[in-house]
């Protein structure tokens, strides 16, 4: 199903598309998997486990900013009463 997105400021508060939802979590996994990993291993320096836990945190924010300037134009949908429909009382 092809969506009609926009990008930029006013698109804040509007609904995210899906693809920019399943970047930020695909992102945020892998950073936080890569933090675990880098926390568990003895044997990198402290300086770079350091360096690769600032970066990550900062892709995490950056692909999460980006993801909320996408936005979707939900139009309401009015549905027309059918003529065959009985009340009963």
């Amino acid at each position: 199903m092809q969506q009609d997105w926009k990008f930029g400021l006013r698109q804040v508060f509007k609904t995210t598309p899906d693809f920019a939802k399943w970047i930020f979590r695909v992102v945020l996994y892998i950073t936080t998997m890569l933090s675990i990993v880098v926390n568990v291993i003895p044997e990198i320096p402290e300086p770079i486990r350091a360096a690769i836990t600032k970066y990550s945190l900062y892709a995490v924010t950056l692909v999460h900013s980006f993801s909320k300037l996408f936005g979707i134009e939900v139009k309401p949908i009015f549905l027309k009463p059918s003529k065959n429909v009985t009340r009963n009382p």
